[in-house]
């Protein structure tokens, strides 16, 4: 990854990093040429796990190297692995080997030191590599002016307090062994500090709670030689990690929220396969391009025009501020600042009194709201509430196209509907908001069309319509979190752009059998 990103330095050091990670995934395609790493680093499903957890791993460590104040350039990571070359560490990152269920992790007792393990296995138990024995710890040759930092052993207090640490970490069971005979067949030295003693007939300690120690004597020559063959061959053996139980604990507080779950319907330009490459082995997020920096925007400066109450003025200087921050390329910042202003006018012209009368970003995460055992999430772009007839209706804000067709007949507008709908039983389930009625919800569409105008879609609930949705709410995230979807070949599916509201719909159906 490392010479990747270093034969990329003649192309632009001042590009966004975001932007090189989706070109590295091929989900990017730059002057027509795909990138072979996809196809290369993904042939088998560990292959794939690994890709995206060393480039998850690599951004963090970018993040962690300039700070979180950083917008993150190619640069940046060029300049990380020049000071670590120079320091000459390793960029280490999580394995699936220690995080799986059944993963052992072998750790020296100055790094277990803080952790918990429900079971702790303490090796050679004795008086060389726990006692007063010092080793051979000098392998550094220094010159005679620095001698006098060499380090010369360890007291007996140090020694005795780093074996406090080792034994201090089980919670259930700790198990502490020592050898008969080392390889030379010469008797290593018990190790004081358990008072062991032989009485002739077995092996004493006072300080265990059996008294006794259990001895297993040495097997066969040949018996020991077969098994150091063996496992001399399984380090040339590839690995095979247990990565169910890696997704199983990154779904096992899962809480689904109305993107989640139109992403995992939306076959036609999302779908199972890229929500599983997003939320599960949690991939680099794309690039902001000019419609995401928009569409953030617009949202923003809604929000603050609830919030302080902003004239429209004021809202397009906030509008230009906000854009001032990005890190975007020259060529969209102007597009930005052509199109913004004048965009933020024409909605705030006609949404004005909806804007100042309502409550902006509304977010119900904190409440763990749970509907019929299925948690939900979220964050509702705006609401008008009714205090006087306690009810509520819900705002949604649209950057895209506006959509004149009936709600069930586009693509694109059923998900939609599927969003609306996921509101109000977050609305209707919440502690806050549980009293109020829902009675309607709105589309704005607020980026202006050809003749400038924008539009208000309103939706009106059904009770048909609402029962269809939990049943799709309950299938979909019994699908996710049993990890199901993933081995089912008719479910795990890529998007197709070919595909339509006619597929997305049997797409759904199938959910739902495959739930029942």
């Amino acid at each position: 990854l490392c010479k990747f990103f270093s034969n990329l330095v003649a192309k632009s050091l001042t590009e966004p990093l975001e932007l090189w990670f989706d070109y590295l995934i091929g989900a990017l395609e730059l002057d027509g040429y795909r990138s072979p790493f996809l196809e290369y680093y993904t042939k088998t499903e560990y292959d794939s796990f690994s890709l995206y957890e060393k480039l998850a791993s690599l951004r963090s460590k970018v993040r962690k190297h300039f700070g979180d104040d950083q917008k993150l350039k190619l640069e940046h990571f060029v300049s990380m692995v020049n000071d670590y070359e120079d320091a000459m560490m390793p960029i280490n990152i999580s394995s699936p080997y220690r995080d799986a269920d059944d993963a052992v992790q072998v750790l020296t007792a100055h790094k277990a030191k803080g952790l918990e393990f429900s079971y702790v296995f303490i090796i050679s138990a004795d008086h060389v590599a726990w006692g007063k024995g010092k080793g051979n710890n000098n392998l550094l040759a220094l010159p005679r002016n620095l001698m006098q930092i060499r380090h010369t052993g360890t007291t007996d207090g140090e020694k005795l307090r780093i074996l406090y640490v080792a034994l201090t970490r089980a919670k259930d069971a700790i198990y502490i062994t020592n050898s008969l005979s080392d390889f030379n067949g010469k008797s290593p030295e018990r190790l004081e500090y358990l008072r062991e003693y032989d009485d002739g007939t077995k092996v004493i300690s006072p300080l265990i709670p059996s008294g006794e120690v259990i001895t297993h004597y040495q097997v066969s020559a040949y018996e020991t030689a077969e098994k150091n063959l063996i496992n001399w061959l399984s380090l040339f053996k590839p690995n095979s990690p247990d990565l169910r139980a890696i997704y199983k604990d990154r779904v096992q507080n899962y809480r689904m929220s109305a993107s989640s779950l139109t992403s995992f319907i939306d076959i036609v330009y999302a779908g199972p396969q890229e929500f599983f490459k997003n939320y599960i082995l949690r991939a680099p997020r794309e690039p902001e391009t000019d419609a995401l920096a928009y569409g953030d925007l617009v949202h923003k400066t809604f929000e603050a025009v609830t919030n302080r109450q902003l004239s429209t003025e004021q809202a397009v200087q906030y509008f230009v501020d906000e854009l001032n921050k990005k890190d975007l390329s020259p060529d969209i910042m102007r597009k930005l600042r052509d199109k913004g202003p004048t965009d933020i006018q024409i909605a705030l012209d006609k949404f004005s009194n909806i804007l100042y009368n309502g409550k902006a970003e509304v977010n119900l995460a904190p409440e763990k709201i749970v509907y019929d055992g299925v948690p939900i999430t979220g964050k509702l772009d705006h609401i008008v509430v009714d205090e006087q007839n306690k009810s509520i209706e819900i705002y949604d804000f649209k950057t895209g196209g506006y959509h004149k067709e009936k709600w069930k007949s586009h693509a694109t507008l059923y998900k939609y509907m599927l969003q609306l709908e996921f509101y109000k039983l977050l609305l209707n389930n919440s502690p806050t908001y549980r009293n109020y009625k829902v009675t309607r919800a709105h589309i704005l569409f607020v980026t202006p069309d050809r003749d400038e105008e924008v539009y208000d879609k309103v939706y009106e609930y059904y009770d048909q319509d609402e029962a269809e949705f939990k049943q799709i709410l309950k299938a979909v995230y019994e699908l996710i979190v049993t990890l199901r979807f993933i081995d089912d070949n008719e479910i795990f599916l890529p998007a197709n752009p070919e595909f339509g509201l006619k597929q997305i719909k049997q797409f759904v159906e199938l959910l739902l059998a495959k739930s029942a």
